[in-house]
C-alpha cells in the first residue's frame, strides 16, 4: 500500500513539473511565424488559407508600437488604420504567435471597416 501512495505522489509531482513547464517557461520563438518550420507542421492543413493572410498583412500599411510590459518587457504592436471609428484589440496566446493566429482575422475585420490593434511578442 505505501508502494502505491508513494508511486501516485511521485506521478503527482511529476505532472506538477510538466505543466509548469508546458505553461510558465518560455520557448525559444525563432521560426514561429515561418510556416514551414517543424514546429509549425500542424498548420499545414491551413497553409492554403493562412499564407495570403500572412502576405496581407505584410503588404497592408500599419504603424508599429513599443511599450514596456508591468515586468518589464518590450512589447511591439501594429496598428492597421482602417479609417474608422471602429476598432478591434487582439492579443494572442502565450505560446502562439499573432500573426498565423490574427492573420485571416485581421484580413476579415479590416476588410469589414475596423481598425485593428494587435500585439506581437514578447521580446527582450
Amino acid at each position: 500500500m505505501v508502494y502505491i501512495i508513494l508511486t501516485l505522489l511521485i506521478l503527482f509531482f511529476a505532472l506538477i513539473i510538466y505543466f509548469f513547464f508546458i505553461c510558465f517557461v518560455r520557448s525559444n520563438n525563432d521560426g514561429i511565424d515561418d510556416l514551414e518550420s517543424k514546429r509549425n507542421r500542424f498548420l499545414k492543413p491551413y497553409y492554403g488559407v493562412i499564407k495570403p493572410c500572412m502576405d496581407f498583412l505584410e503588404q497592408t500599411d500599419y504603424k508599429e508600437y513599443e511599450t514596456v510590459s508591468f515586468d518589464g518587457l518590450k512589447l511591439n504592436c501594429r496598428y492597421y488604420d482602417c479609417k474608422s471609428d471602429k476598432t478591434v484589440l487582439l492579443f494572442h496566446g502565450y505560446r502562439s504567435s499573432a500573426k498565423h493566429d490574427f492573420s485571416c482575422a485581421v484580413k476579415m475585420y479590416y476588410q469589414s471597416g475596423f481598425n485593428i490593434f494587435f500585439c506581437l511578442d514578447k521580446c527582450l
